[in-house]
Protein backbone atom coordinates (compact mmCIF):
# COMPACT_ATOMS: atom_id res chain seq x y z
CA UNK A 1 0.00 0.00 0.00
CA UNK A 2 2.78 2.49 0.46
CA UNK A 3 4.40 1.72 -3.14
CA UNK A 4 2.54 4.60 -4.32
CA UNK A 5 3.08 6.61 -7.72
CA UNK A 6 3.05 10.08 -6.22
CA UNK A 7 7.36 9.92 -5.39
CA UNK A 8 8.03 8.38 -9.35
CA UNK A 9 5.65 11.19 -10.96
CA UNK A 10 7.37 13.87 -8.75
CA UNK A 11 10.80 12.84 -9.40
CA UNK A 12 9.84 13.24 -13.32
CA UNK A 13 7.80 16.56 -12.75
CA UNK A 14 11.29 17.75 -10.99
CA UNK A 15 14.03 17.76 -13.84
CA UNK A 16 10.93 19.29 -16.32
CA UNK A 17 10.32 21.89 -13.85
CA UNK A 18 14.40 22.90 -14.20
CA UNK A 19 14.66 22.48 -17.64
CA UNK A 20 11.31 24.90 -17.84
CA UNK A 21 12.24 27.45 -15.13
CA UNK A 22 16.18 27.48 -16.53
CA UNK A 23 15.47 28.06 -20.53
CA UNK A 24 12.61 30.18 -20.31
CA UNK A 25 14.64 32.66 -17.70
CA UNK A 26 17.48 33.37 -20.35
CA UNK A 27 17.49 36.54 -22.01
CA UNK A 28 18.50 35.17 -25.27
CA UNK A 29 15.39 32.86 -25.53
CA UNK A 30 15.26 29.03 -24.70
CA UNK A 31 17.81 26.81 -25.84
CA UNK A 32 16.88 23.08 -27.94
CA UNK A 33 17.56 20.97 -24.60
CA UNK A 34 13.83 22.45 -23.24
CA UNK A 35 12.20 19.36 -25.48
CA UNK A 36 13.40 17.02 -23.05
CA UNK A 37 11.03 18.60 -20.64
CA UNK A 38 8.08 17.05 -22.69
CA UNK A 39 9.20 13.61 -22.40
CA UNK A 40 9.15 14.17 -18.98
CA UNK A 41 6.42 15.62 -17.97
CA UNK A 42 4.42 12.87 -20.09
CA UNK A 43 6.07 10.26 -17.90
CA UNK A 44 4.74 12.27 -15.06
CA UNK A 45 1.06 12.04 -16.77
CA UNK A 46 1.37 7.92 -17.54
CA UNK A 47 2.57 7.62 -13.66
CA UNK A 48 -0.48 9.65 -12.41
CA UNK A 49 -3.31 11.40 -14.06
CA UNK A 50 -3.72 13.76 -11.33
CA UNK A 51 0.20 15.00 -12.65
CA UNK A 52 -2.33 16.64 -15.29
CA UNK A 53 -2.96 19.75 -12.34
CA UNK A 54 0.65 19.84 -12.10
CA UNK A 55 1.59 20.35 -15.93
CA UNK A 56 -0.67 22.79 -16.17
CA UNK A 57 0.41 25.05 -13.45
CA UNK A 58 3.35 24.80 -14.91
CA UNK A 59 2.51 25.48 -18.66
CA UNK A 60 0.79 28.79 -17.00
CA UNK A 61 3.62 30.11 -15.11
CA UNK A 62 5.92 28.90 -18.30
CA UNK A 63 3.89 31.35 -20.66
CA UNK A 64 3.49 33.91 -17.76
CA UNK A 65 6.94 34.33 -16.49
CA UNK A 66 9.13 33.25 -19.14
CA UNK A 67 7.34 35.00 -22.85
CA UNK A 68 9.38 37.31 -23.44
CA UNK A 69 12.47 34.41 -23.36
CA UNK A 70 9.20 32.58 -25.49
CA UNK A 71 9.26 35.79 -27.79
CA UNK A 72 12.89 36.49 -28.06
CA UNK A 73 13.31 32.09 -29.49
CA UNK A 74 9.90 30.22 -29.71
CA UNK A 75 10.33 27.10 -31.76
CA UNK A 76 11.76 24.95 -28.96
CA UNK A 77 8.84 25.66 -26.96
CA UNK A 78 6.56 24.98 -29.76
CA UNK A 79 8.31 21.84 -30.25
CA UNK A 80 8.39 21.11 -26.80
CA UNK A 81 4.37 21.54 -27.19
CA UNK A 82 4.29 19.75 -29.90
CA UNK A 83 5.83 16.93 -28.85
CA UNK A 84 4.03 16.76 -25.62
CA UNK A 85 0.68 16.11 -27.39
CA UNK A 86 2.47 13.89 -29.57
CA UNK A 87 3.30 11.61 -26.84
CA UNK A 88 0.29 12.26 -25.13
CA UNK A 89 -1.99 10.95 -28.16
CA UNK A 90 -2.45 7.25 -27.00
CA UNK A 91 -3.93 8.39 -24.08
CA UNK A 92 -6.18 10.39 -25.77
CA UNK A 93 -7.30 8.05 -28.42
CA UNK A 94 -7.48 5.47 -25.75
CA UNK A 95 -9.96 8.12 -24.11
CA UNK A 96 -12.23 8.48 -26.38
CA UNK A 97 -12.79 4.98 -27.36
CA UNK A 98 -13.06 3.88 -23.85
CA UNK A 99 -15.90 7.39 -22.58
CA UNK A 100 -16.18 9.35 -25.82
CA UNK A 101 -14.16 12.41 -24.42
CA UNK A 102 -10.46 12.95 -24.75
CA UNK A 103 -10.43 13.89 -21.21
CA UNK A 104 -12.85 11.22 -20.11
CA UNK A 105 -10.43 9.01 -17.94
CA UNK A 106 -8.79 12.04 -16.85
CA UNK A 107 -12.38 13.12 -15.36
CA UNK A 108 -13.19 9.67 -14.08
CA UNK A 109 -10.07 9.24 -12.55
CA UNK A 110 -10.44 12.25 -10.55
CA UNK A 111 -14.30 11.44 -9.68
CA UNK A 112 -12.83 8.22 -8.34
CA UNK A 113 -11.22 10.64 -5.29
CA UNK A 114 -13.96 11.94 -2.83
CA UNK A 115 -14.40 15.75 -3.16
CA UNK A 116 -12.92 17.63 -0.51
CA UNK A 117 -11.40 20.75 0.04
CA UNK A 118 -7.94 19.79 0.93
CA UNK A 119 -6.52 22.85 1.01
CA UNK A 120 -8.06 23.82 4.21
CA UNK A 121 -6.56 20.90 5.57
CA UNK A 122 -2.56 22.08 3.96
CA UNK A 123 -3.17 25.34 5.49
CA UNK A 124 -4.57 24.27 9.16
CA UNK A 125 -2.98 20.89 9.79
CA UNK A 126 -0.42 20.90 12.65
CA UNK A 127 2.87 21.61 10.03
CA UNK A 128 5.02 19.93 12.24
CA UNK A 129 3.39 16.49 12.40
CA UNK A 130 2.24 16.83 8.10
CA UNK A 131 4.76 18.46 6.80
CA UNK A 132 7.95 17.32 9.38
CA UNK A 133 9.99 18.56 12.64
CA UNK A 134 12.86 20.02 10.31
CA UNK A 135 11.25 20.70 6.94
CA UNK A 136 8.21 22.76 8.42
CA UNK A 137 10.71 25.54 9.56
CA UNK A 138 12.48 25.49 5.77
CA UNK A 139 9.09 25.29 4.31
CA UNK A 140 8.56 28.63 5.82
CA UNK A 141 11.29 30.52 4.59
CA UNK A 142 10.40 28.94 1.44
CA UNK A 143 7.27 30.38 1.06
CA UNK A 144 8.29 33.67 2.82
CA UNK A 145 11.65 34.29 0.50
CA UNK A 146 9.46 35.61 -2.43
CA UNK A 147 9.34 39.02 0.00
CA UNK A 148 12.93 39.47 -0.99
CA UNK A 149 13.49 37.14 -3.90
CA UNK A 150 12.74 38.56 -7.13
CA UNK A 151 14.81 37.06 -9.46
CA UNK A 152 12.78 35.61 -12.44
CA UNK A 153 13.68 31.83 -11.40
CA UNK A 154 12.72 32.22 -7.74
CA UNK A 155 9.82 34.03 -8.71
CA UNK A 156 8.77 31.08 -11.16
CA UNK A 157 9.91 28.21 -9.10
CA UNK A 158 7.52 29.68 -5.70
CA UNK A 159 4.77 30.75 -8.19
CA UNK A 160 5.09 26.83 -9.59
CA UNK A 161 5.06 25.65 -5.95
CA UNK A 162 2.33 27.52 -4.46
CA UNK A 163 0.41 27.11 -7.72
CA UNK A 164 0.63 23.66 -7.43
CA UNK A 165 -0.68 23.76 -3.41
CA UNK A 166 -3.89 25.75 -4.42
CA UNK A 167 -4.91 23.79 -7.76
CA UNK A 168 -4.33 20.51 -5.63
CA UNK A 169 -6.03 22.06 -2.53
CA UNK A 170 -9.13 23.07 -4.50
CA UNK A 171 -9.87 19.88 -6.24
CA UNK A 172 -9.08 16.98 -4.10
CA UNK A 173 -8.88 16.27 -0.12
CA UNK A 174 -5.60 16.99 1.82
CA UNK A 175 -3.09 14.32 1.42
CA UNK A 176 0.25 15.75 1.73
CA UNK A 177 1.82 13.05 -0.47
CA UNK A 178 -0.21 15.38 -3.27
CA UNK A 179 2.13 17.72 -2.53
CA UNK A 180 5.50 16.33 -2.87
CA UNK A 181 6.94 18.73 -5.97
CA UNK A 182 5.95 21.66 -4.52
CA UNK A 183 6.72 20.72 -0.91
CA UNK A 184 10.39 19.97 -2.60
CA UNK A 185 10.10 23.23 -4.69
CA UNK A 186 9.80 25.24 -1.60
CA UNK A 187 12.46 23.05 0.88
CA UNK A 188 14.76 23.94 -1.86
CA UNK A 189 14.04 27.72 -1.72
CA UNK A 190 13.91 27.45 2.00
CA UNK A 191 17.60 25.33 1.61
CA UNK A 192 18.76 28.41 -0.18
CA UNK A 193 18.02 30.89 2.23
CA UNK A 194 19.17 28.69 5.66
CA UNK A 195 22.73 28.30 3.25
CA UNK A 196 23.51 31.96 2.87
CA UNK A 197 22.24 33.03 6.50
CA UNK A 198 24.75 30.28 7.88
CA UNK A 199 27.29 31.87 5.59
CA UNK A 200 26.70 35.48 6.75
CA UNK A 201 27.52 33.76 10.43
CA UNK A 202 31.02 34.36 12.15
CA UNK A 203 32.85 30.78 11.82
CA UNK A 204 32.03 29.61 15.26
CA UNK A 205 28.30 30.84 15.08
CA UNK A 206 28.52 28.75 11.79
CA UNK A 207 29.97 25.94 13.21
CA UNK A 208 27.04 26.16 15.82
CA UNK A 209 24.39 26.45 13.32
CA UNK A 210 25.39 23.77 11.45
CA UNK A 211 25.61 21.05 14.37
CA UNK A 212 22.49 22.34 15.95
CA UNK A 213 20.74 21.68 11.89
CA UNK A 214 22.34 18.48 12.14
CA UNK A 215 21.35 17.00 15.34
CA UNK A 216 17.59 18.54 14.35
CA UNK A 217 17.86 15.79 11.39
CA UNK A 218 19.24 13.01 13.27
CA UNK A 219 16.70 13.30 16.04
CA UNK A 220 14.50 13.66 13.01
CA UNK A 221 15.02 10.48 11.59
CA UNK A 222 15.18 8.44 14.78
CA UNK A 223 11.88 9.84 15.01
CA UNK A 224 10.74 8.55 11.76
CA UNK A 225 12.17 5.04 12.16
CA UNK A 226 10.27 4.74 15.30
CA UNK A 227 7.43 5.66 14.10
CA UNK A 228 7.87 3.08 10.88
CA UNK A 229 8.73 0.32 12.97
CA UNK A 230 5.30 0.98 15.25
CA UNK A 231 3.39 1.52 12.43
CA UNK A 232 4.87 -1.81 10.42
CA UNK A 233 4.03 -4.22 13.82
CA UNK A 234 0.18 -2.54 13.69
CA UNK A 235 0.08 -3.27 9.79
CA UNK A 236 1.53 -7.06 10.27
CA UNK A 237 -0.90 -7.35 12.95
CA UNK A 238 -3.69 -6.08 10.83
CA UNK A 239 -2.66 -8.31 8.39
CA UNK A 240 -3.29 -11.65 10.44
CA UNK A 241 -6.92 -11.78 9.86
CA UNK A 242 -6.26 -11.36 5.87
CA UNK A 243 -3.96 -13.97 5.85
CA UNK A 244 -5.94 -16.66 7.83
CA UNK A 245 -9.34 -15.63 6.02
CA UNK A 246 -7.14 -16.40 2.50
CA UNK A 247 -5.89 -19.57 3.52
CA UNK A 248 -9.60 -20.64 4.73
CA UNK A 249 -11.06 -19.43 1.12
CA UNK A 250 -8.21 -21.09 -0.60
CA UNK A 251 -9.09 -24.33 1.32
CA UNK A 252 -12.52 -24.14 0.75
CA UNK A 253 -12.79 -22.85 -3.03
CA UNK A 254 -9.72 -25.20 -3.87
CA UNK A 255 -9.47 -23.71 -7.36
CA UNK A 256 -12.36 -23.28 -8.17
CA UNK A 257 -14.07 -19.74 -9.56
CA UNK A 258 -14.77 -17.79 -6.33
CA UNK A 259 -15.64 -13.85 -5.02
CA UNK A 260 -14.42 -12.58 -1.94
CA UNK A 261 -16.20 -9.37 -0.03
CA UNK A 262 -14.60 -7.61 2.90
CA UNK A 263 -13.64 -4.55 3.84
CA UNK A 264 -9.51 -4.79 2.89
CA UNK A 265 -10.88 -6.02 -0.33
CA UNK A 266 -7.29 -5.92 -2.94
CA UNK A 267 -5.60 -7.64 0.07
CA UNK A 268 -8.23 -10.46 0.68
CA UNK A 269 -8.21 -10.34 -3.49
CA UNK A 270 -4.41 -10.92 -3.98
CA UNK A 271 -4.16 -13.87 -0.64
CA UNK A 272 -7.01 -15.69 -1.60
CA UNK A 273 -6.88 -16.08 -5.05
CA UNK A 274 -10.63 -14.43 -5.45
CA UNK A 275 -12.70 -11.95 -7.37
CA UNK A 276 -13.28 -9.18 -4.89
CA UNK A 277 -16.44 -7.18 -5.02
CA UNK A 278 -17.77 -4.11 -3.56
CA UNK A 279 -21.24 -5.59 -4.67
CA UNK A 280 -23.47 -8.48 -4.13
CA UNK A 281 -25.92 -8.88 -6.46
CA UNK A 282 -28.13 -12.18 -6.13
CA UNK A 283 -27.23 -13.41 -9.21
CA UNK A 284 -23.42 -13.92 -8.31
CA UNK A 285 -24.37 -16.67 -5.90
CA UNK A 286 -25.66 -18.81 -8.82
CA UNK A 287 -22.18 -18.37 -10.73
CA UNK A 288 -19.43 -18.76 -8.32
CA UNK A 289 -18.66 -19.58 -4.47
CA UNK A 290 -18.94 -15.98 -3.25
CA UNK A 291 -17.05 -15.56 0.56
CA UNK A 292 -17.98 -12.52 3.05
CA UNK A 293 -15.44 -11.79 5.25
CA UNK A 294 -15.57 -9.95 8.87
CA UNK A 295 -12.16 -8.62 10.32
CA UNK A 296 -11.84 -6.96 13.62
CA UNK A 297 -11.95 -3.41 12.25
CA UNK A 298 -15.09 -0.42 12.05
CA UNK A 299 -17.31 -0.84 8.33
CA UNK A 300 -17.35 -4.60 8.27
CA UNK A 301 -19.89 -5.83 5.57
CA UNK A 302 -23.17 -7.02 6.95
CA UNK A 303 -23.16 -10.43 6.51
CA UNK A 304 -26.48 -11.10 8.17
CA UNK A 305 -28.06 -9.48 5.17
CA UNK A 306 -26.71 -10.55 2.63
CA UNK A 307 -28.89 -13.16 0.46
CA UNK A 308 -27.64 -17.04 -0.04
CA UNK A 309 -27.41 -19.83 2.42
CA UNK A 310 -24.49 -19.16 5.20
CA UNK A 311 -22.03 -21.55 5.69
CA UNK A 312 -19.72 -21.10 7.96
CA UNK A 313 -15.87 -21.67 6.84
CA UNK A 314 -13.44 -20.41 9.68
CA UNK A 315 -14.78 -18.43 12.95
CA UNK A 316 -11.90 -17.01 14.95
CA UNK A 317 -13.38 -14.73 17.39
CA UNK A 318 -11.14 -11.48 17.55
CA UNK A 319 -9.23 -12.76 14.34
CA UNK A 320 -11.59 -13.17 11.08
CA UNK A 321 -14.95 -14.59 10.19
CA UNK A 322 -15.44 -15.91 6.95
CA UNK A 323 -19.03 -16.95 5.54
CA UNK A 324 -19.57 -18.40 2.21
CA UNK A 325 -22.65 -17.60 0.97
CA UNK A 326 -24.63 -20.16 -0.86
CA UNK A 327 -27.31 -20.05 -3.36
CA UNK A 328 -30.55 -21.18 -1.55
CA UNK A 329 -32.41 -24.31 -2.46
CA UNK A 330 -35.67 -24.02 -4.62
Amino acid sequence: AELLSDLPTAACLLPAIALVVTELSRDDGPRWRLVTAAPLMAAAFYLRYGASLTIAVIAAVAVLGGWRSIARRPWPVVATAALGLALLAPHLAMSVAATGSALGIVRESGDAIPAQLGLVTYLTANPLTFYGTVATPLLLWGLASIAWRRDRQSVMLWSIAVGHVVVIGLTTWGHSRYLFPALILLLGLGLREAVAWVGSLSPRHARRATGAALLAVAAAWALVLSGLARQDERARASLRGVLTAAAAIRQDAAGRPCTVLGRQATQLEWYSGCRATLDLPRELLAQRRVYAVVLPAPEQPPVESFPGRHQVVLARPGLATVTRLDPERP
